[in-house]
């Protein structure tokens, strides 16, 4: 297996779907349920940046000083959009819907939402064990 490609693969897909759930969590709860800005400006905040934070890590390898607590702030942060996501549920934008089927279309966005975050995070981590592993290498 080539540790270095592994690398480069989970970097690109940790930084990318954590920005991807972000962009599909803000679309869709804006589109389909009125979301209020400051909700969505939360969940841009926690999402995107957790995400550019981690691509932009990138540039200080050559001091791991640095770049292993900024790589760890960022999937700290890209966990707690995940937090944030399961914590929508209790605000009043979500219960305000009435109908069982916007329910569970809000669910099923909020669902998808949390599977492509955890799927970013993980690569995001495995990025991180990679990147200790190739330290060498590079």
């Amino acid at each position: 297996m080539n540790k270095l490609l592994v690398k480069q693969i989970s970097l690109f897909s940790g930084g990318g779907l954590v920005f991807l759930a972000g962009l599909f969590y803000v679309l869709m709860t804006d589109l389909k349920m009125n979301n209020s800005a400051t909700w969505l400006f939360i969940g841009i905040i926690l999402a995107f940046g957790g995400s550019i934070l981690f691509m932009l890590c990138e540039s200080t390898k050559e001091k791991p000083k640095l770049l292993y607590p900024l790589k760890g702030l960022s999937v700290l942060i890209s966990l707690g959009y995940v937090v944030f996501l399961f914590l929508f549920k209790n605000t009043s934008v979500y219960k305000d819907i009435t109908l069982d089927v916007e329910i569970k279309k809000a669910n099923i966005i909020i669902l998808i939402a949390v599977i492509i975050a955890l799927l970013g995070v993980i690569a995001q981590g495995l990025n991180i064990v990679f990147h200790v592993l190739t330290r060498d290498e590079d």
